[in-house]
């Protein structure tokens, strides 16, 4: 009995198999339509086949041999369904790319013959090489394999999505575009458990790069501020998943927002604490969107009066008008999805519109009143328009450029990433142009030949801080140093006159360095001609810690270098290629950044 059910379930499955193999056969040769075996007319005849086959097999078997033999068909058939699924979803695309692959590696001959043996060489590496770069799965069955894994096993089918709870998505790790073509790796699971802290040399790093880019703007007229934006982690940890919220390390975040406060010569804004506050006054509506990584525009208005009012204090000269929630009629979409980010979750749109989406309203009478550019119907997701702005020379460049004749301050720029960008609409209560550009790794200084706003604001979120801190071009920080000494002239550390000039000075009584601490030296030369040369700096083994070089005259003696915190002497040098120095140290002074002892 039992063999006789396996030879029917042979029988049926050989004939399925020699029929597909027929149907693709006629396809290839005769060129029938793609979808053939898959029309519904020839599919019931296929089941109607196997049917009555499968009938006509089991005739003479009783009716409980029956029974159990439908049943056992019925479940291998299920399994092998979906086993076959995603394949026999792409057999009319594999049909098709073998013509095609075969058409192209035929078409490079002339003869039949060769024609033949170029398929029979090249097609198996030819075709692999096309399914490489054109097989995709059907749509159904990416939206299937993400329903399942979202909504019954409860994990992410895309790396760089963490499943929350409460419909909550949240960044995981993965590649992400940066800037323009840029695209980088980042794990900001890693990153929240504190596996991926800063280094010393790093925090100072950041420190040194956003000083010189206010001290650059401030010999321009322009005010500079630094402003960090957390992920949605931060504000919504609750709703991270179980595992990450038992690990909890101090992340780059913390880290880097507490240097800067401490340590750092800049206006400095974090927008944790405020969003946090707004969280705790009221659980509706929420200040991220529960799907995309961004705060929505509610949120978004949460950190732009967090920035107002922190520019206030920065800046009591300037007048800094702070809307308030009663000036906007927040209108909310309850049934709203977010497609991009569906798409790169795999899940299908009509199952999940649960999302909210906020638009603000302003009210008449308010300080947007004569704003020019504000998106009709409030503000939303709506690139700014690109205008030209013209520099002393005549010459012009193109930027996102908002107007508003009746707001008190001249110019503001924005510089960020996608945050700042859902904030620009506000910020146009404050000032006449609001000038916007999109960066996350560079300084876009160009822009400031052009115009010349009040204040620059630039901001970062947390997850590009898990990149290698800014390095600024050389202009741009050519004059940091001597800056640095000219501003700390009342902390100094070291004082030193040399009679007579020596070429190696140790530094002695230079007290250890501090966490956070910047220090320069002022080196006076006694030279008798203009020499170019090198000063060596040593720690105590007496290794080299660095090397600056200087260009030194009899009416310009003095030459200013960072100094590492470990340098505890220096020594002149000659600069490579140039003869031997003949200049020797008179004085050194060393000055800190850092107060108190």
């Amino acid at each position: 009995m039992k063999s006789h059910r396996l030879r029917s379930l042979l029988t049926i499955a050989s004939v399925a198999i020699s029929f597909l193999v027929l149907v693709l056969s006629l396809q290839g040769i005769f060129g029938l339509r793609e979808t053939l075996w898959q029309a519904p007319g020839e599919g019931l005849l296929v089941v109607v086949f196997l049917v009555f086959l499968f009938g006509w097999r089991l005739r003479d078997l009783d009716p409980l041999a029956r029974a159990e033999g439908l049943r056992r068909f019925v479940l291998s058939a299920l399994f092998v369904l979906v086993l076959a699924a995603p394949l026999a979803a792409q057999l009319p695309f594999l049909g098709r790319s073998a013509t095609v692959v075969a058409g192209q590696l035929a078409a490079a001959e002339q003869d039949t013959g060769a024609r033949v043996l170029a398929v029979v060489r090249g097609f198996p590496a030819a075709y692999e090489d096309y399914l490489k770069r054109e097989f995709r799965l059907p749509h159904w069955f990416v939206q299937l394999n993400a329903l399942v894994k979202v909504h019954l096993l409860r994990v992410s089918p895309n790396n760089n999505i963490a499943l929350g709870t409460d419909g909550f998505y949240f960044e995981g790790m993965g590649t992400s575009r940066v800037e323009g073509e840029l695209v980088e790796s980042f794990d900001n699971i890693a990153d929240y458990m504190g596996q991926a802290p800063f280094t010393e040399a790093e925090l100072l790093q950041w420190k040194i790069a956003l000083e010189q880019r206010r001290y650059w703007l401030q010999q321009r007229g322009s005010e500079y501020v630094f402003v960090l934006a957390p992920t949605k982690a931060f504000v919504y940890p609750e709703h991270l998943p179980a595992s990450l919220q038992r690990v909890r390390g101090r992340s780059r975040y913390e880290q880097l927002s507490s240097y800067l406060r401490e340590h750092a010569d800049i206006p400095f804004i974090d927008l944790l604490p405020p969003l946090l506050a707004a969280k705790a006054r009221a659980d509706y509506p929420p200040l991220f969107y529960k799907t995309d990584f961004h705060w929505n525009f509610y949120g978004a208005f949460v950190a732009y009066r967090a920035i107002v009012d922190q520019l206030a204090r920065f800046f009591p000269r300037y007048p800094f008008p702070a809307p308030e929630l009663a000036d906007f009629d927040m209108r909310i979409d309850r049934h709203w999805a977010h497609e991009s980010f569906m798409y790169m979750l795999g899940l299908p749109l009509f199952l999940h519109r649960n999302e909210h989406h906020i638009t603000m309203v302003p009210r008449p009478g308010g300080p947007y009143d004569t704003a020019l550019d504000l998106p009709p119907g409030g503000i939303y997701d709506h690139y700014p328009p690109l205008r030209p702005i013209t520099g002393p020379d005549g010459t012009t460049m193109e930027v996102r450029l908002l107007r508003n004749p009746g707001a008190p301050l001249p110019s503001i720029a924005l510089l960020g990433d996608s945050f700042l960008e859902k904030c620009i609409y506000f910020f146009s209560a404050n000032a006449q142009r609001v000038l916007n550009h999109r960066t996350v790794v560079n300084f876009p200084k160009e822009i400031f030949f052009y115009e010349q706003p009040t204040i620059v604001i630039q901001e970062i979120l947390n997850m590009f801080i898990l990149r290698p801190p800014p390095k600024n071009p050389w202009r741009l920080g050519a004059h940091y140093v001597e800056e640095k000494f000219r501003r700390n002239a009342d902390k100094v550390l070291l004082h030193n006159e040399l009679a007579p000039a020596a070429r190696k000075v140790a530094l002695a009584g230079l007290p250890a360095g501090r966490p956070g601490e910047v220090r320069v030296a002022a080196v006076t030369f006694a030279v008798e001609t203009g020499e170019r040369l090198d000063v060596r700096l040593l720690d105590r083994a007496g290794r080299d810690v660095g090397t600056d070089g200087c260009r030194v005259r009899p009416d310009s003696p003095v030459c200013q270098i960072l100094l590492p915190n470990e340098a505890v002497g220096l020594e002149v040098v000659a600069a490579k290629g140039r003869p031997p120095v003949r200049a020797a140290v008179a004085a050194v002074e060393v000055r800190s950044d850092v107060s108190g002892p």
